[in-house]
């Protein structure tokens, strides 16, 4: 009926004196089962995440709409056997490395005293966390596999790190089933364990989480080169697991504020981890605080496409920007243009780029600011609520100016204006440094 739940401000219900309609027969089934935009600003809202049919976040909880569920955690072998609990008197629990134990490194899997324990945590963790569906059985987020001969020995009988993985956490979903019929367990394939394993399978009770984190997102993850290998361990995984969940990367955690133009990804990437059989997807976006760059757009766009990715995802960010930035859509689009002609047939994007990354050409951050101050001339004189949309998308091109013109910008004042805006509203710039260190460095 036209109504659209845009941001958690922002509402448009058409006015209309009558609805006239001779039937309404209306049937839709979402492209992905389990959806999840993890936003900051919205994952918090439980009215938005219903309107825009997310099921899906980090906590699982009961609500008004039905409650939500979720993939409970992740890395959890330090949760499940700390170091600091178990390393001076177990050291033999944790990974063999240039032939002596480590601790924070991973767990030697092999080790069925190591089994027995997780098996343990394992249950304690399913029954203080009911509402999930899924349960994290996954290393640490690091790369220090054990290299004891029996782990060696398990991953040359099953084709590398992921086949010890799979072996491991198929005992743990083997010992939960009779307990817990209906729950599932949980882990990655993720760095060292991307690649696919041989001669073992995971079981019907077991969920791997495929991550992304090295792919371009510049261009659709089928059309680009350098995501080759991904297609490939794609392709593997969904062969052989038989429930495959996306972790999925939408923002820039190296810079959350600095422009990310990879709207353009965001619907093809979604129809190719259905097209392999994704019954899951987490957007992994800027989930540490307001402020990112286009964060309340991209959530918005992204909720709509979990659900349906055959949508226009051009006409969706045209229709979002024209209603929620007022007098300034015409100029915010015309800089959202402009961010997206930056993406070039070569660029390759990860998901840690900096301030000198190619995209960010002077003429291009020169033309983009000349942009955004008409943007914030076009609402001076309206209510706080549309100047502050409109600041925070100068705020993507006040950041970048800071970072790479550090003496201009202390001297016209930008360097300033950052800091208190930063301040004022708790905006984090990165994914590892709090926004009041960040600002003690620009003072």
């Amino acid at each position: 009926l036209g109504v659209r739940w845009y941001a958690t401000d922002c509402t448009k219900i058409p006015e209309t004196d009558r609805w006239t309609f001779s039937k309404m027969n209306v049937s839709e089934s979402p492209a992905i089962r389990y959806r999840f935009t993890q936003y900051y600003n919205v994952e918090r809202n439980d009215a938005w995440l219903a309107h825009n049919r997310n099921n899906s976040v980090w906590g699982a909880h009961d609500n008004k709409y039905g409650g939500l569920s979720s993939y409970w955690n992740a890395h959890t072998f330090e949760q499940f056997i700390p170091s600091g609990k178990y390393f001076h008197d177990h050291p033999e629990y944790f990974s063999l490395r240039n032939g002596e134990r480590k601790p924070y490194t991973q767990l030697c899997l092999s080790n069925p005293e190591v089994l027995k324990i997780c098996i343990e945590r394992m249950k304690e963790s399913i029954a203080a966390n009911p509402l999930c569906w899924v349960y994290s059985m996954s290393q640490s987020d690091n790369q220090f596999p054990c290299e004891c001969e029996h782990c060696r020995a398990i991953e040359k009988k099953y084709g590398g790190h992921s086949g010890l993985m799979v072996w491991f956490v198929n005992q743990v979903a083997d010992a939960i089933k009779p307990i817990y019929p209906d729950k599932y367990i949980g882990t990655f394939a993720y760095q060292y364990t991307r690649q696919a394993p041989k001669g073992i399978v995971p079981r019907d009770n077991v969920v791997i989480r495929l991550c992304s984190i090295e792919c371009c997102f510049a261009h659709s993850l089928e059309e680009c080169d350098h995501n080759s290998s991904f297609i490939d361990d794609i392709k593997e995984w969904s062969r052989i697991a038989p429930n495959l969940f996306i972790w999925d990367y939408v923002v820039n955690y190296r810079q959350y504020l600095a422009p990310f133009p990879n709207f353009q990804v965001l619907a093809d990437n979604i129809k190719t981890f259905r097209k392999y059989n994704a019954i899951g997807i987490q957007e992994e976006a800027q989930y540490q605080s307001l402020g990112g760059e286009f964060s309340d757009m991209k959530s918005w766009v992204i909720a709509k496409l979990l659900w349906n990715p055959e949508q226009d995802t051009d006409a969706l960010t045209s229709e979002f920007i024209s209603y929620y930035y007022g007098d300034a859509a015409p100029y915010i689009q015309e800089y959202f243009d402009l961010c997206r002609r930056q993406i070039k047939p070569d660029t390759v994007m990860g998901i840690y780029i900096d301030q000198w990354n190619p995209l960010f050409t002077d003429d291009f951050i020169k033309e983009a600011a000349a942009l955004l101050d008409k943007s914030v001339e076009s609402v001076k004189d309206q209510d706080e609520t549309i100047r502050h949309r409109t600041d925070l998308v100068k705020l993507q091109i006040q950041y970048l100016r800071t970072m790479r013109y550090p003496e201009e910008t202390i001297a016209d004042g930008t360097r300033k204006w950052l800091a208190d805006f930063l301040t004022r509203y708790n905006i984090r710039v990165n994914e590892v440094t709090k926004t009041e260190d960040f600002v003690k460095g620009l003072l």
